[in-house]
């Protein structure tokens, strides 16, 4: 059903499909990144709990490219005389993308995540759920002054008769910290394949 919604919805959502994200212009890369098969918001049972948490699958090959060209198009160009570091996550990602599934959450407040005693419930509180299967949180990248997203990193562990994965989290500092997101796994395919 979300899926109907989401085709019926955005006029130009197959974009994922048909162009590169070079190619994407600035709304579709900001639309691709709140609301396509790989991003969906984290939602509270509770009614009053605000708008859900925006989320999205991070170790998916589509969207780090979503993500690099939105950052290529919103931060100052660094000079062109130092060499660019690859960062913490970044290295992490590129030895480890095979092997991992990552869940990238917006924080509204990165700060938060220095309370030791939120860090902690989030450690404890949250868990993927694949099947019957659940996964306990393998470590994360906390949000920083420049990157305010909050990495978290479980093991991946996709088998061919899995149809969904279900993300049960704690957000630190958030309204209602307590928050669920599915996906489908089936609609996260590109070129015939699963793409995490």
């Amino acid at each position: 059903m979300h899926s109907l919604l989401l085709l019926l919805g955005l006029p130009g959502a197959l974009f994922w499909r048909e162009l590169p994200p070079e190619r994407w212009s600035d709304r579709d890369v900001q639309e691709f990144l709140q609301e396509s098969p790989w991003a969906h918001p984290a939602e509270n049972a509770s009614s009053f709990a605000p708008n859900g948490v925006q989320t999205f699958i991070g170790s998916a090959s589509i969207v780090r490219a979503a993500e690099r060209e939105l950052e290529r198009r919103t931060r100052p160009r660094p000079d062109p005389a130092k060499p660019v570091e690859p960062d913490e996550y970044s290295l992490y990602l590129k030895e480890s993308k095979d092997k991992v599934i990552v869940l990238v959450v917006a924080m509204a407040d990165w700060q938060k995540m220095s309370d030791a005693e939120e860090a902690n419930m989030m450690e404890k509180e949250t868990l993927l759920k694949i099947g019957r299967r659940k996964y306990r949180l393998e470590g994360h990248f906390p949000p920083t002054p420049n990157d305010s997203y909050l990495r978290l990193v479980f093991p991946r562990d996709i088998r061919d008769s899995d149809k969904t994965m279900v993300f049960e989290l704690y957000v630190p500092g958030a309204p209602g910290p307590y928050r669920t997101v599915e996906y489908n796994l089936r609609e996260m395919k590109r070129d015939g394949k699963l793409d995490l």
